[in-house]
């Protein structure tokens, strides 16, 4: 099965706020840099604020090679200098990993995802205390090597989209795909075949491999149920065989915290 690698943590981190659009001053500018809960404000003279566009935060350290990235947020309405900021865009966080086992058991190749629901409490502008909950697993079999992670998230939206009302904001952090992270954020690169991120729902990066901050810890969580849960079906897989002969992936969804979601939709 795949096996991801952790080294040991290299420091420093470095904290980046990114803008999408370029601020064109006067010649006799004055600009005013402030901080409001955490959040960068950048204003004129007169304490305008300018429109820097849509901001991403990106948190990184100098690799051996090039620059790695250890989490990245896109299209957040609220954006600070500091990760502990992001929750505060959501209604909902959720994590998502799959693995998948390299070889094949029978007719199929394996793979298993693992979905875990975050309780995110604010301490202070910087820190938070998480909750981190299994919510859903899936099983797939699939007959042929495919890239299964994608598949899993839009399966995933697609059951939470029955359980969570459109007009609440829900957060995903995923540990993949990352250069197609804001691609997906703003619906120009589908997640699978034509199907696109509804607009209620934002990805954020985190890597598997370090603790640094909750969506680092929640997907190393999530890594770690999966491993597990793959190392069950493949000792004892659900199929075999494939009686249809068909192509497409089969999924035998769990889900463990239906009630918790209900509930939280019916506070909020």
């Amino acid at each position: 099965m795949t096996k991801k690698k952790r080294g040991q943590q290299t420091y420093p981190r470095k904290n980046s706020i990114q803008s999408s659009k370029k601020i064109t001053l006067p010649r006799d500018w004055t600009m005013r840099i402030s901080y409001v809960n955490g959040q960068l404000i950048i204003a004129d003279k007169d304490g305008i604020p300018y429109d820097t566009g849509s901001q991403s935060m990106v948190r990184t350290y100098q690799g051996e090679a090039k620059e790695r990235v250890v989490a990245k947020a896109t299209n957040l309405d609220f954006v600070t200098d500091h990760i502990g900021s992001w929750p505060e865009n959501f209604d909902f966080v959720f994590a998502i990993d799959t693995n998948t086992h390299t070889e094949k058991c029978g007719d199929f190749f394996c793979s298993a995802a693992a979905i875990y629901y975050a309780d995110i409490e604010k301490v202070n502008d910087y820190a938070r205390n998480m909750t981190c909950r299994p919510f859903m697993v899936i099983d797939w079999y699939h007959p042929w090597a495919m890239k299964i992670e994608t598949v899993t998230w839009m399966e995933v939206i697609k059951k939470l989209q029955e359980l969570i009302p459109c007009d609440k904001k829900v957060g995903i952090v995923i540990d993949s795909e990352l250069g197609n992270l804001e691609g997906y954020n703003n619906r120009t690169v589908p997640i699978f075949g034509a199907w696109y991120l509804p607009n209620n729902y934002t990805f954020m990066y985190a890597t598997a491999n370090t603790s640094d901050e909750w969506c680092n810890k929640m997907i190393r969580q999530c890594d770690k149920a999966a491993t597990q849960r793959l190392e069950m079906i493949v000792s004892s897989p659900r199929l075999t065989a494939n009686p249809s002969g068909g192509n497409a992936p089969i999924g035998f969804i769990s889900l463990y915290e239906e009630e918790l979601i209900n509930a939280k939709t019916q506070e909020s």
